[in-house]
């Protein structure tokens, strides 16, 4: 037969199966309002992750487009300069136009017009671009030299 020294620590072994069902519930409900708490917040850093992925391409979007612009400003800069030393080299043209002895030296080299009495020879290597380019700058160090003067 079974000892029975303590009846009431038999007591707190058994439950009853009322209260059993209500423990049950109990962990049951818990666990809907868990599941109800952790779908919210699942929903909640889904929404945030999609968010912050739509920020970081908008980043990286006006970044790249940033670059295109840079890389156009620097190219625009360059014509820029490209055309600048264009204009001063046109107006060092004009401005030696101007000169009359100059026209006529330029006249001579690529027209091959000569004074009255001069004579002309025409060899090979006369290339009139050449010669006016040497004629330019060979009438430019004269003119600077007397202006320093």
């Amino acid at each position: 037969m079974r000892e029975t020294s303590r009846p009431d620590s038999e007591n707190k072994n058994i439950t009853s199966l009322e209260d059993h069902r209500k423990a049950k519930g109990k962990k049951k409900a818990k666990a809907k309002r868990l599941s109800f708490g952790s779908k919210v917040m699942r929903s909640f850093i889904a929404v945030f992750a999609v968010v912050i992925a739509f920020c970081v391409y908008g980043i990286y979007d006006a970044n790249q487009e940033q670059q295109a612009l840079q890389e156009q400003i620097a190219l625009t800069q360059d014509e820029i300069t490209g055309e600048q030393k264009a204009i001063d080299t046109l107006a060092q043209q004009a401005t030696l136009l101007k000169d009359d002895e100059y026209v006529a030296k330029l006249a001579r080299s690529r027209y091959y017009l000569s004074k009255e009495g001069e004579i002309i020879f025409s060899v090979p290597e006369d290339n009139a671009s050449k010669q006016a380019e040497i004629l330019n700058k060979a009438y430019l160090q004269q003119d600077t030299k007397t202006d320093s003067e």
